[in-house]
This record gives structure tokens, C-alpha cells and sequence, in this order.
């Protein structure tokens, strides 16, 4: 953990199950605290510039992701890890 206080990560992610399923594997990380979840671009916004998270998780099963992608490196510099789903979706 660093002396600022655990890092804020932002989950932007359409599916709940995803989401809690990344939120139980982050519990095991103290330096880390996923601060908000987003599950659309319009969402993901609105949580970047309430919440100022240190890095985002975006989800690139969105729709919108790319465009999503190049307006938070603009507007909101901040690390952006990109996540995804192989196989089968529901």
C-alpha cells in the first residue's frame, strides 16, 4: 500500500456477475479498493469525474469501448487496463 492510501480503481463493466467476479478477486489485494462500477460509457463518466479514480478496468465487450477509451485518455489521463471475456457469453 502506498503512503497515499490503496489505489482507486474504477470497474467499467456491462455484466454484475463479471463485475462481482473481479471485485472478489481484487478483495485479496489491500493496496487496491475498487472505488465505483460503471456498466456503460454515459456511467463510466459520470464515476471518472465524481470519484477520480488512479486507474480504470474497462471492459471491451462494450459497444462503445474504443470511443469510450479515447475520451478518458483525453479528458482524464489516467492508466486504463483493459479487460475481456473469452468463450461462450450469455
Amino acid at each position: 500500500m502506498s503512503p497515499a492510501g490503496p489505489i482507486k480503481a474504477l470497474v467499467i463493466q456491462s455484466k454484475p456477475t463479471l463485475w462481482r467476479r473481479l471485485a472478489y478477486l481484487l478483495a485479496r489485494h489491500p493496496e487496491v479498493r475498487i472505488g465505483n462500477w460503471a456498466a456503460d460509457a454515459w456511467e463510466a463518466r459520470l464515476a471518472v469525474i465524481e470519484h477520480h479514480p488512479d486507474v480504470i478496468l474497462l471492459d471491451v465487450g462494450l459497444s462503445d469501448w474504443a470511443t469510450l477509451l479515447r475520451s478518458l485518455l483525453q479528458y482524464y489521463p489516467v492508466p486504463v487496463i483493459a479487460i475481456g471475456q473469452n468463450g461462450p457469453q450469455s
